[in-house]
């Protein structure tokens, strides 16, 4: 059942209050399954992730050992179902629609594995510098901004295939920035000084 509330109901130490009734409503059904793109075995463990629609709730779970998952006791909404695993490119299905006690199964996943671009960033005599940022543009939107680690390196993973730009610096120097194009479950790894 979806939970509920009644407000402005006022009990004191003691006093019993009876007449104030509501109904609980059937709560709806999210389901389904996530395979490997790649040879279609099941994957357990995954993070699944509900956000309605209409009211901005969230729900979440993880993939149970035979891949499957379900989510229960869902408000009727139109929901956006997502799925992600580190080193996999996250997938998402919008308009999952469900009413109130309804069940929508087969909302499946099926998980590619993503790319990795790893940037170094070295000052002029090739030394590491860390606390660097990288950011990581595709069509214009920021989509990972690190810090480097004493390395001088900073790696986004789980990377679907297409074009990317990094742009590198450190606070109160100039940026530079180069446009990479990454193939599917490719790394590729730059050096910025």
């Amino acid at each position: 059942f979806v939970s509920g509330s009644i407000t402005g109901i006022v009990v004191t130490l003691g006093q019993t209050r009876s007449g104030i009734d509501f109904n609980l409503l059937t709560g709806a059904v999210i389901s389904g399954t996530v395979q490997l793109q790649s040879d279609s075995s099941v994957v357990a463990g995954a993070t699944i992730f509900l956000q309605g629609q209409t009211n901005g709730s969230t729900f979440g779970t993880f993939t149970a050992t035979n891949g499957t998952y379900s989510l229960a006791n869902l408000p009727a909404d139109s929901y956006t179902v997502g799925c992600s695993l580190a080193g996999f490119v996250s997938q998402s299905i919008t308009g999952v629609q469900v009413p109130t006690g309804g069940v929508s199964s087969n909302n499946n996943f099926s998980l590619a594995v993503g790319g990795n671009i790893t940037v170094i960033l070295r000052d002029s005599s090739l030394n590491p510098i860390p606390n660097g940022i990288v950011a990581l543009q595709q069509n214009g939107n920021i989509i990972a901004e690190l810090f480097t680690g004493t390395n001088g390196a900073a790696s986004i993973t789980g990377l679907a295939p297409g074009n990317y730009t990094e742009v590198e610096g450190i606070y109160g120097s100039q940026t530079t920035s180069n446009t990479v194009v990454l193939a599917a479950g490719g790394s590729i790894t730059n050096i910025a000084t």
